[in-house]
C-alpha cells in the first residue's frame, strides 16, 4: 500500500496506529495530512491559520491520488457540536518535489460572521 511505501522511505518501525516520533500524532495521522514521523516537531498540518475576514486557512496533505482518502472541512462554534461545512471550498496545489498538495480552504460566507469559530479537516476512506 502507499502507507507501506511512505513508511518504508520514512524508516518506521510502527506501525499505522504508533506514534514513533511521540509527538501525539499516530503513524497513520502524520502520512494523512504530509508530516515528518521522524520529526517531534513536525505535529502540524495548518500552514497558514484560519483568517476571520476573508475565511480562508490552508493546510498539507498526502496527495489524495495516493492516499485514496477524501478530506471534510467541519466548523464548531462551541467544540462540542461539529458541522460538515458543505460549501466550503478547497484548492489543491502540489507541492513542488514531494508528494504533499497544499490545500486552500474557504469556508461558506455565513460562517465568517461567526464571533466563535472552531474548525478541523477529516480524512476517511470513500
Amino acid at each position: 500500500t502507499d502507507f507501506d511505501t511512505w513508511s518504508n522511505a520514512n524508516g518506521l518501525s510502527g506501525g499505522p496506529g504508533d506514534d514513533d516520533d511521540h509527538d501525539g500524532l499516530t503513524n497513520h495521522e502524520e502520512y494523512t495530512f504530509g508530516l515528518n514521523p521522524s520529526s517531534g516537531t513536525s505535529s502540524n498540518a495548518i500552514l497558514v491559520p484560519l483568517e476571520s475576514a476573508t475565511g480562508t486557512f490552508s493546510y498539507t496533505r498526502r496527495k489524495t491520488s495516493l492516499t485514496g482518502l477524501d478530506h471534510t472541512v467541519w466548523t464548531s462554534s462551541d467544540l462540542s457540536d461539529w458541522a460538515a461545512d458543505a460549501g466550503a471550498t478547497q484548492s489543491v496545489s502540489a507541492i513542488h518535489g514531494t508528494d504533499n498538495e497544499q490545500v486552500v480552504v474557504t469556508l461558506s460566507p455565513a460562517l465568517r460572521s461567526q464571533t466563535r469559530l472552531f474548525v478541523r479537516i477529516s480524512a476517511r476512506s470513500p
